[in-house]
């Protein structure tokens, strides 16, 4: 019997797409995988923020290419991570070739942070983590859509508060809110805002970091140092 086939396009955000794949081939599926957004550099970055019609020519160029290498394959699910980077005539050939595939989006974010909003005809599922999208746009709430299973042991607890995430939106507020909160109770507390070095020179510049600086860092945390820090709190 052949195994059923599965295009997955997301994010490389803390290495889950790693864990995603493996849970897919675990449960029989080929899986193919690419990055969601082009390959980034600080020149390219430079040149798209010109223009959005540069960045999106640079965009289409790269699922041209990406296309070019799976025109001749069939899938049975597309299964995509927040895609709103994602041309349209993309998802469009996809279709075209692939007629009785499933189309399925989950939104990893709120819509208020996304460059623009996925085309929602082009898939038959959308999930989001965000219950006021889910209302609004009418697509089915899932808070949590896959995290590998946190360790069964139940280890001392050392931190009262853990928070582990990107810096964007209103999220340095509330790392500093958690962080005071585990001040006053005298309990260590594990916070850390990730964010690469350009955005983080921005919100300095943009005089948004105050005294939360030092919950910023544009150091990675891996998936398992993440699973780690959660038993802990």
């Amino acid at each position: 019997m052949m195994k059923q086939r599965v295009l997955f396009i997301g994010t490389s955000f803390f290495s889950i797409q790693k864990e995603i794949m493996a849970s897919l081939c675990k449960k029989g599926f080929d899986v193919d995988f690419f990055v969601m957004s082009r390959p980034r550099n600080i020149l390219l970055d430079t040149v798209c923020r010109l223009s959005i019609k540069i960045e999106d020519g640079i965009q289409n160029k790269y699922y041209r290419k990406i296309w070019s290498s799976i025109e001749s394959k069939k899938y049975h699910y597309i299964f995509i991570i927040k895609g709103d980077s994602i041309p349209d005539f993309f998802l469009k050939n996809i279709r075209s070739k692939n007629k009785n595939a499933k189309f399925i989006l989950y939104i990893w974010d709120s819509i208020k942070n996304m460059a623009r909003m996925p085309c929602s005809d082009c898939y038959d599922i959308i999930n989001t983590f965000d219950r006021k999208d889910s209302i609004q746009y009418g697509f089915q709430h899932k808070p949590s859509f896959y995290f590998r299973q946190l360790s069964e042991n139940d280890p001392e607890k050392e931190y009262l508060v853990s928070l582990i995430g990107t810096l964007h939106s209103d999220r340095l507020f509330y790392a500093k809110y958690f962080s005071n909160l585990a001040s006053e109770y005298s309990t260590p507390s594990f916070i850390s805002l990730y964010a690469p070095v350009k955005s983080l020179v921005k919100f300095f510049l943009e005089g948004r970091a105050g005294h939360g600086w030092r919950l910023i860092t544009t150091k990675k945390i891996s998936l398992c140092s993440v699973d780690d820090i959660t038993v802990k709190s």
